[in-house]
């Protein structure tokens, strides 16, 4: 068995797979958004043999991770380093510079929809929007702030704006419902937008997979073809471990 830990901004979620398992099946799985919750619940879990994820949270909670691992399981993590090509994938973006969790998810949603060209949209704190040809070529993407995080810095950068949860509205009436509205139309902009393009390039109409805690609300909104699909990370690293691909280092 092998932990797999997906260790994100905002929570950190976690899936325990069996060896050679990539249908989503998962033994035990969970996330936890501080570092004594997933220790609690890691420590009913049965000694994986191996662990390993990807990380864009704090350095602290990774090193807390290792830490946790070494003391309790005589096991050292691996986390996954972005590459050129993986899994079928391949990329021209700089890997130095791609987050490890994002190139996971990629892997992720090609694994589960292998034969057409796709968006793949992580909506969490930051919004993740990225284009994946049919034939499998990472084209790029944007990153923007997420929902709650447009919202919290009209609050933090106006003297009035508060942040407070309103109801999106197409023509809005009152100040909460605007800013709702506002910043939800911006985020299903830029999705359809890179689904326009990617159209164009590949010729035919790509699939938007979602993903991430704001996935069902933006889903409310495109007029577009899209599937639901929560832990594309988790997915990926576990069709990379089952392919015996990707590069992991401690």
């Amino acid at each position: 068995m092998e932990l797999l830990i997906d260790l994100g901004n905002t929570r950190t979620k976690w899936a325990l797979n069996t060896d050679k398992n990539t249908s989503g099946e998962w033994q035990a799985s969970g996330y936890a958004a501080s570092a004594e919750l997933l220790f609690a619940d890691w420590q009913h879990l049965p000694r994986p043999t191996h662990v390993c994820g990807c990380a864009v949270g704090s350095n602290a909670l990774q090193e807390a991770i290792r830490y946790w691992c070494l003391e309790h399981w005589q096991l050292t993590v691996h986390w996954l380093k972005p590459s050129t090509s993986a899994a079928g994938l391949y990329s021209d973006y700089d890997p130095q510079q791609l987050g490890s969790d994002r190139w996971a998810a990629l892997i992720g949603a090609r694994h589960a929809w292998p034969d057409c060209g796709l968006i793949v949209v992580s909506a969490g704190t930051a919004c993740v929007i990225d284009a994946l040809s049919r034939r499998g070529h990472f084209l790029g993407g944007y990153i923007l702030p997420g929902y709650y995080l447009q919202r919290l810095a009209l609050h933090q950068h106006t003297a009035r704006l508060p942040l407070c949860d309103g109801q999106y509205q197409t023509f809005p009436r009152q100040t909460a419902d605007a800013i709702a509205s506002g910043c939800l139309t911006a985020l299903t902009a830029s999705v359809e937008h890179l689904h326009a393009d990617l159209a164009r390039h590949d010729g035919d109409e790509p699939l938007i997979i979602l993903s991430g805690g704001d996935a069902a609300q933006l889903a409310d909104k495109l007029n577009k073809p899209v599937q639901l699909m929560d832990n594309l990370a988790l997915h990926g690293l576990a069709a990379l471990r089952t392919a015996g691909e990707g590069v992991f280092l401690p």
